[in-house]
């Protein structure tokens, strides 16, 4: 698990939802809030597993090029395994909590939903710490997230569904993410592999929820809000850079379409 010397908080709101996140030295907590159908789209996590706990309404997660679905509903929750692509929908007004998972759980390329609902009181818990992530210590944040861990075991699994070009497209995505902070070309690639760009983009997308160059991007945006979180606002203009973001401009503006906050206001430490 990433080192943090003292609890960071960050906080957006944008068009479709609200993200509040604390982090600490033992620690990683998400809280959302979504206003519309399919507020979060296209998801991925390459640094932890996700595991999900619904508080209202319902979120469907869906992976693989035939669209396996898995439903959340309130008492529920699912771990989405690390660097598993996924699309992730809501009902207006959903309210769920993500507990990051540092190291392996399970198979790759899976989501694993729970075999039985939280108890009345594991919900209350839940619903306490999503009303107040950016209030509590890091104390109770620590022994909350602990209690949550818990659920890992009451866990089972379903993987990804595969077609027969996907063992290839598995080879380009762990070169993206392996190359995702430097500039990437997707003709290269495309070639490097032995397909043409048309045939990667459509066939990688069908896979995998995303255009390689959305995928790219994906992984970039994420990337940030972890430097953020660790390092702090401080030096934006070198985060941008090491974001493969290129500039600082740019950097901004992606932000604020997708966070509603310029960076420099995202994080308080």
């Amino acid at each position: 698990m990433p080192t943090f010397e003292k609890i960071a908080r960050l906080e957006s709101t944008g068009t479709n939802s609200n993200l509040r996140w604390a982090t600490g030295a033992d620690f990683s907590l998400r809280a959302y809030e979504d206003f519309s159908p399919a507020a979060e789209g296209f998801c991925v996590s390459t640094r932890s597993a996700e595991l999900t706990f619904v508080i209202e309404g319902e979120t469907t997660i869906s992976i693989g090029p035939s669209g396996q679905t898995s439903h959340v509903k309130p008492g529920g929750y699912a771990l989405i395994a690390k660097g598993t692509p996924h699309t992730s929908s809501s009902t207006p007004g959903t309210k769920s909590l993500i507990v990051d998972v540092f190291e392996d759980m399970g198979p790759s390329l899976a989501v694993a939903c729970n075999t039985k609902s939280l108890s009345l009181a594991q919900q209350r818990e839940l619903e306490r710490v999503w009303e107040n992530l950016l209030r509590l210590s890091s104390s109770e944040l620590s022994r909350s997230f602990t209690r949550l861990r818990r659920h890992l075991t009451q866990l089972s699994y379903e993987e990804m569904e595969r077609e027969h070009s996907t063992r290839r497209l598995l080879t380009v995505k762990t070169e993206l993410e392996r190359s995702f902070l430097q500039p990437v070309s997707i003709d290269s690639v495309a070639s490097k592999h032995g397909m043409n760009r048309f045939y990667l983009t459509r066939s990688f997308k069908r896979n995998f929820g995303a255009s390689p160059r959305a995928y790219v991007q994906r992984l970039r945006g994420f990337h940030l809000l972890w430097l953020l979180l660790e390092a702090g606002p401080a030096n934006l203009a070198h985060t941008a850079a090491s974001c493969g973001f290129g500039d600082y401009s740019t950097l901004c503006r992606w932000v604020k379409n997708r966070y509603g906050k310029p960076p420099s206001q995202l994080v308080t430490v």
